[in-house]
């Protein structure tokens, strides 16, 4: 039904209820463009007359038009299809200048969107025009919803066909489609383009696996029995596991309605943090206010989801996370990698075997060996290596003895291949051979002298090639085993010109040796180009070939050193970093502090070991905002509380009561106020001892905020005034505008808001000076807030809007979750109770996900302003809107908010 007219124009409203969308799109337009130039805008025109005058006669909405494509909506599916059937018609009768073709593709799709202004949102506009973008010029497609018409309702005639289930982009679940097929118009059309949806972050392979058919089908055919819940893929380093189960998730991740999530385990060393691992990856953020696990279990409870633990040999002492999630999330099935079993009870186990290998006892023509898979990857891997290589008598032996020699293991296969550029494979073969001087490495992860050959082969390729090396990048090769999850070329340069088992290059030296080095270590496959969020080249070396190098580097005595010389490169960085922290630019040193992260957390793992309490706890200190914004609240607690707890600490007063004043500044945020009480209660004591002012007001700074939350408003005054007293005198800007706004908070929640008022203006005034961003989007919001109190709807909407702009613009994300909150407020003062759900369900979605809630007077004060909803909507209403807010990407909702 339509709602009759808008008040604010006069033009009808948008369809309600179950509507049925229309979406077309000239197939070739640019084409057409090209081709009849100038004439192309009379076709435009003819083109538009053509749908407006059908779209009018079949009573549509139009929604959109693009010159090339039209959005239109119906009240009635039979409307939606008549009307497409005839402009279907009247574009093929019509003769269009130079006797060209217009061939329109069109998508028909029933359901029951959300309308917000004078538009539609949400997952049924998405599916619409994912559909339209699969079709092919002149064929009109149609979503199961709108297919459930009764036959009889169609036009004479006129008739479905079904063209089965398909994925399309964006969207979790697949989509069954039909086509119109209409008398006198074409039925036979190419496949619909529609895309092999694929996990987003599985790891991307440019060739295809080769020679794993039976394994793949063998997997697969364990995985998919309903008493399998978890499957372990076993076997030595190097074998190819992690590329056989992301072949296996590929084929079966489509029968998990909630999908399939990839957790990659390599670069984890302490196995407790395994949780926050998998916790990141399903966008699950630690703010320390709940166990890890137990967000964990909440967020998979209800899922039918699979769960790929790549790498699991490292961190084997959390194997107990996977039954915690097995049993207590009952649609949850796990698929690991591991070099060995993990001994748990509901647990299968699939050996992945190495790759079948030649018949060395048989003399085989050249097309036997060719199709051997090992071979065959071989031939693979060394024809991208170098130009036109290929199997001849002369090397067909050599080759087949080379793939044996190294037992079919993948990573070893390629390791040899890459050799092809300056060695015949006979002579590689050569190289393969132990002798005196070229023994194989005995010994495992684990020093297993008894282990399989087979284990041992990889090992002994690594070796092999790492041999090969000149000097310089042997020594370049055990320095980049420092780094975990990876690096850049400033990184390296930084660190490896700076220990002992440094290079001959001199330090002062142009970036292009190092450039080389890194190429030549890319060509013979030890280490490998990454994705970067950053402007920036990374790399990183294959986890097993890092162990390799770093068992070199140890062996040599030079590990020491390089870690030393790590972790004082990455304490420099957090330094660099912490500098532009409440800054315009912050967003950027965080995503480059969130990039390095593993490298850090090996910074502080080599202080803590080492015992360097000054350096350990001026870098923890220096990372609080970090692990603040980004979600380690709990790690960042239990780092600073490991150094606090060493001897010496009590030599450093300074140093302990800013590192105390984190612990409390942290604990606040998880809502632990004991713990944060007690923390800034020894640092306020501590500074005044040693006469830190500075340090002395952010310490009270830190109470006054504490007895907020725990609503002793008389208390946290005195904090507050006595803070900014000390902040005036120290001419501390900063320290004066955080107090400023935080005792404004004191006095708005006591009412008293032109008092607030004006301590938030005078605070974004200053911020605004000093270029802190993520601050002035804080000062806006509460101004924004104090304007909602007072009555002024539009001026809240405003700077809640100025709020959201600045936030999502850094990618402050609780700036964009308070700026919602805010805007929620307002709708409700201004009765729009849906549009309130709506945006109060967004910013709760921005912060639940990261296990962070609100501070409890934000909170009490939020219930008040919401309470009108519950008694204005009925709970059906209000359960659609929030599951809107669930369908809807957030750059989407933030340009939703911005209108």
């Amino acid at each position: 039904m339509r709602a009759g007219t808008d008040p604010t124009n006069n033009h009808p409203q948008l369809p309600e209820g179950t509507v049925t969308f229309l979406f077309t799109d000239i197939e070739g337009s640019t084409k057409l463009l090209d081709h009849l130039g100038d004439k192309y805008g009379e076709l435009l025109l003819t083109h538009a007359i053509i749908f407006r005058s059908v779209i009018q006669r079949w009573e549509g909405y139009e929604v959109d038009n693009q010159g090339d494509s039209f959005f239109v909506a119906f009240e009635s599916a039979q409307n939606a299809l008549a009307a497409a059937e005839e402009i279907q018609h009247q574009l093929a009768a019509h003769t269009w200048p130079q006797g060209v073709e217009v061939l329109v593709r069109m998508a028909v799709h029933t359901g029951e969107p959300t309308i917000i202004g004078n538009r539609y949102i949400g997952m049924d506009v998405h599916r619409a025009a994912r559909i339209c973008q699969i079709a092919s010029g002149g064929q009109v497609l149609l979503s199961s919803s709108t297919a459930v018409i009764p036959q009889n309702d169609l036009a004479n005639g006129v008739e479905l066909q079904d063209l089965g289930e398909h994925w399309l982009k964006d969207l979790e679940t697949p989509e069954h489609i039909y086509q119109l097929n209409v008398p006198g118009l074409p039925f036979d059309y190419p496949p619909l383009r529609s895309l092999e949806a694929r996990p987003q972050n599985l790891p991307v392979f440019s060739t295809p696996l080769i020679g794993r058919e039976d394994d793949l089908a063998a997997a697969k055919n364990l995985i998919t029995q309903p008493e399998v819940r978890l499957l372990t893929l076993t076997g030595p380093g190097g074998i190819g596991k992690t590329r056989l189960a992301s072949e296996l998730v590929l084929e079966i991740f489509k029968d998990y309605q909630d999908g399939a999530h990839f957790v990659p385990l390599a670069s984890i060393t302490d196995p407790s943090d395994v949780p926050a691992a998998i916790a990141r990856i399903l966008r699950i953020r630690d703010y320390g206010t709940r166990p890890i696990l137990e967000l964990l279990i909440e967020k998979l409870r209800t899922q039918h989801l699979l769960l790929f633990l790549d790498n699991f040999e490292h961190v084997m002492a959390a194997v107990d996370v996977i039954p915690a999630l097995l049993e207590n999330c009952q649609e949850l099935n796990v698929l690991v990698t591991s070099r060995e079993v993990l001994r748990l009870h509901d647990e299968y186990s699939f050996a992945v075997s190495p790759l079948a290998l030649p018949d060395l006892l048989k003399v085989q023509q050249i097309s036997t060996i060719e199709q051997n898979p090992a071979v065959q990857l071989f031939l693979q891997r060394a024809g991208s290596f170098k130009r036109g290589f290929e199997l001849t008598d002369q090397n067909a032996s050599a080759i087949a003895q080379i793939c044996s020699r190294v037992d079919g293991l993948p990573l070893a296969i390629e390791l040899a291949a890459a050799r092809v550029k300056s060695l015949s494979p006979q002579e590689l073969l050569s190289r393969l051979l132990p002798d005196e001087k070229h023994s194989p490495l005995e010994y495992l992860s684990k020093g297993a002298r008894d282990a399989p050959e087979r284990h041992r082969a990889l090992r002994m390729t690594i070796s092999w090639s790492y041999d090969l090396l000149p000097p310089d990048e042997q020594r370049f090769f055990r320095s980049l085993s420092v780094f975990k999850g990876g690096f850049n070329l400033e990184s390296v340069i930084s660190v490896c010109t700076r220990s002992r088992d440094a290079l001959t290059i001199p330090v002062d030296s142009h970036d292009a040796e190092y450039i080389d080095l890194i190429g030549s270590l890319m060509d013979k496959s030890l280490i490998r180009s990454v994705e970067s969020i950053l402007n920036e080249s990374r790399f990183e070396m294959l986890e097993t070939i890092r162990e390799y190098a770093w068992e070199t580097l140890s062996g040599r005595g030079d590990s020491e050193e390089v870690r030393s010389q790590h972790a004082q490169h990455f304490y420099d960085l957090v330094k660099e970093a912490s500098g532009y922290f409440e800054s315009a630019v912050e967003a950027d040193w965080f995503n480059r502090l969130e990039m390095e992260y593993p490298n850090v957390r090996a910074a502080l793992h080599w202080y803590y070991e080492t015992g360097n309490l000054t350096q350990g706890l001026g870098l923890g200190n220096m990372l609080r905002l970090l692990w603040l914004f980004r979600g380690y609240l709990t790690e960042g607690t239990e780092w600073l509380e490991k150094f606090l707890s060493m001897p010496g600490i009590e030599d450093n007063p300074g140093l302990r009561a800013a590192a105390l004043d984190s612990v409390g500044f942290l604990s606040r945020y998880r809502e632990d106020y004991s713990a944060a009480s007690d923390a800034a209660n020894s640092a306020l004591a501590l500074r005044r001892e040693i006469g830190d002012r500075n340090g002395e007001a952010d310490s009270l700074t830190n109470l006054g905020y504490i007895h907020l939350q725990k609503g002793d408003f008389t208390a946290s005054t005195k904090f507050y005034r006595n803070a900014l007293a000390i902040y005036r005198e120290q001419g501390n800007e900063q320290g004066i505008a955080d107090s400023l706004s935080h005792w404004g908070v004191v006095f708005f929640y006591q009412g008293d808001y032109e008092t607030a008022k004006s301590m938030d203006e005078e605070s974004l005034a200053i911020w605004s000076e000093l270029g802190d961003t993520g601050a002035v989007a804080w000062a806006e919001y509460r101004l924004g807030n104090v304007a909602i109190q007072q009555g002024e709807y539009e001026v809240a909407q405003e700077r809640f809007q100025r709020s959201l702009t600045i936030a999502s613009t850094i990618g402050y994300k609780f700036g964009i979750a308070f700026s919602l909150e805010g805007l929620a407020c307002v709708r409700v003062r201004q009765g729009k109770f849906e549009e309130a759900v709506f945006f109060a369900e967004a910013s709760k979605c921005l912060r639940d996900p990261d296990g962070m809630t609100m501070p409890v007077q934000a909170r009490l004060a939020l219930a008040r302003e919401l309470h009108p909803i519950h008694d204005s909507l009925d709970p059906s209403t209000i359960e659609a809107q929030i599951q809107q807010v669930a369908s809807m990407p957030p750059d989407e909702i933030i340009q939703l908010a911005m209108q």
